[in-house]
């Protein structure tokens, strides 16, 4: 077994079994770093998954459409709800959600905020909520102080729940050459 130290790193290389090629080796990349440790170098690469939102006037009815922002971190902490609904949806969906029970509106007249997320919200939940990490995301940049205090909870609640399947000393990434 060869190892070595990569930028904090542990890296370890073992020959494959004797049914592998004679030049095919595992890597194995274990982390020796705290939690906080491992999520402050996480964190930055993460991105916002909102490409766009629209407020509309009106209702829908879709159920394919997650709740999200406001009313998914209420579902999730202890932040009271707003009466505007905020939903997400799949990039693209947006063609047919609009019809005669939903009018694209300015933002002071409309009941319900509509998100185009980069990518389809329901992969990632079994819920009619966004799934949390993807609604840390999207709330991070805010200065609302209400909602920085609630998702101080809600990352409490999302490294509980990863760091309760992961450990920062067991085998994080496997990689065969």
């Amino acid at each position: 077994m060869l190892t070595g130290d990569v930028s904090g790193y542990v890296v370890e290389t073992a020959e494959k079994s004797k049914f592998g090629s004679l030049d095919s080796f595992d890597k194995y990349i274990k982390e020796n770093k705290t939690k906080n440790e491992l999520w402050k170098m996480a964190e930055p690469k993460m991105t916002n998954p909102i490409n766009k939102s629209q407020c509309y006037t009106g209702h829908t009815l879709n159920e394919s459409l997650k709740k999200t922002n406001i009313s998914a971190l209420a579902h999730y902490t202890d932040l009271n709800d707003e009466q505007v609904e905020f939903l997400a949806m799949r990039p693209g969906f947006g063609k047919f959600i609009v019809g005669v029970n939903l009018k694209p509106i300015n933002a002071m007249e409309g009941n319900l905020y509509i998100e185009e997320w980069k990518y389809d919200p329901d992969l990632l939940t079994k819920t009619k909520f966004v799934d949390p990490l993807s609604l840390y995301l999207s709330f991070r940049e805010s200065k609302n102080e209400r909602v920085e205090m609630a998702l101080e909870r809600l990352l409490k609640q999302i490294c509980q729940t990863c760091f309760e399947i992961l450990t920062c000393q067991s085998v994080i990434m496997s990689v065969f050459l």
